[in-house]
């Protein structure tokens, strides 16, 4: 039985574990599956291209400062360690 606290878990941990190739900003303009948001992703680049009224949550406002604490959250839940397990 899986529940509701494990699925956001397992989706944390995957957002964790893409941090460095996810374009944020882009996840955050609608509904966007984590593995379609990635910096290289064609619709990324468009969606971003067509951005006029979007407004950053105010987490994104500081994008350095938001992506150091992703940096942080992913090394004390041992994300980095968890992927060099089992890949």
């Amino acid at each position: 039985m899986v529940f509701v606290a494990q699925v956001y878990f397992a989706g944390a941990v995957a957002v964790l574990s893409a941090r460095r190739t996810l374009d944020f900003e882009y996840l955050h303009m609608g509904k966007v599956r984590v593995a379609d948001g990635t910096r290289d992703h064609p619709l990324a680049a468009a969606a971003l291209a067509k951005k006029r009224e979007f407004t950053s949550p105010p987490h994104l406002v500081d994008l350095p400062a938001y992506l150091a604490r992703l940096e942080l959250l992913a090394r004390v839940n041992f994300v980095d360690e968890l992927e060099a397990d089992e890949g």
